[in-house]
């Protein structure tokens, strides 16, 4: 199945379809969990993500559906946002111990890796998993039936996916100005967010212009993938303020601490750069473009 808008389509038939086919996959992760339930939760996830984010490029078309889904979504995600925050320590931990600048930093982020993975497979064995992405599955199932009640409301689709695009761009100009002038975690990660939606965008309007949308969706997924490390080193670093004992004796956590400082100044370094290369269009006539392109696309 292709993830992309046609213009030449029927415009509610076809972010329906989209719409769909992202539950339909959050679904089969959920209930068949080939690599286990983190991985599957993880995979559900971002199926989230990119219907949230399709519902944020079509808003215009139906402002009352895309708030109730995105809340609906939202919720959903948030009650399994614990497991996959679990994981996601694991991984981030791995990565600083390849970016570690000794051997000594080395071996300590791999001792740290595998107490996080003891600590998970014990809160596994104790938490009611099953029961957690059942509701899950009963929630994307409801979202699922709720995807037939999306009516555009006589717009042209040209004027939706434009007004889309130029609000998500103007909040992603105020996430890039905010994180640079504080260097805050919060704004960093609402630049993310913000950046997924670029990224997605690219991705459902890829037939306008392929060629050029490709390349701006490869350069927004790298800087949300950069991102998304950023992320999760400031997560580490509040669950090793408030949990230090799970991570091993104080050497270990020394070593740790010098390499999240390490590589997450590397790190927003590259990010700002790329944004500001990004998000540097004015989003108004980026928009224009869109919808220009779009008409065009339609009427071919």
């Amino acid at each position: 199945m292709r993830f992309t808008i046609r213009p030449d389509k029927a415009f509610g038939k076809e972010v329906r379809r989209l719409a769909a086919g992202y539950l339909d996959r959050a679904i089969a992760s959920l209930e068949q969990q080939p690599d286990g339930p983190h991985e599957a939760v993880h995979a559900a996830r971002k199926q989230f993500k990119r219907l949230r984010g399709l519902y944020r490029l079509v808003a215009e078309a139906d402002k009352a559906f895309q708030e109730a889904e995105n809340e609906r979504i939202g919720g959903i995600a948030r009650a399994l946002a614990g497991l996959r925050d679990t994981t996601s320590r694991i991984e981030i931990t791995r990565h600083l111990a390849v970016a570690a600048g000794t051997a000594e930093e080395h071996m300590a982020l791999i001792r740290i890796c595998e107490r996080l993975i003891a600590r998970r497979d014990q809160e596994g064995n104790g938490t009611p998993l099953a029961e957690m992405i059942g509701a899950a599955i009963d929630g994307c199932r409801d979202a699922r039936d709720a995807v037939k009640m999306f009516r555009p409301d006589g717009g042209a689709a040209a004027e939706i996916v434009a007004k889309g695009w130029e609000r998500t761009a103007r909040k992603a100009q105020r996430a890039f100005a905010d994180a640079r002038a504080t260097g805050d975690a919060e704004n960093f990660h609402t630049l993310r967010k913000r950046t997924q939606d670029r990224w997605m965008h690219c991705g459902f309007l890829v037939d306008l212009w392929p060629a050029a949308l490709r390349s701006s969706q490869v350069e927004a997924k790298r800087l949300v993938d950069l991102l998304g490390l950023n992320q999760d080193i400031a997560l580490l670093g509040t669950f090793a303020d408030h949990h230090p004992d799970a991570l091993g004796p104080s050497e270990d956590l020394s070593h740790l601490l010098s390499v999240m400082i390490a590589e997450g100044d590397r790190i927003r370094g590259d990010v700002l750069k790329l944004a500001a290369d990004i998000f540097r269009d004015d989003p108004a006539g980026d928009a224009r473009r869109v919808a220009a392109l779009w008409r065009l696309a339609a009427k071919a």
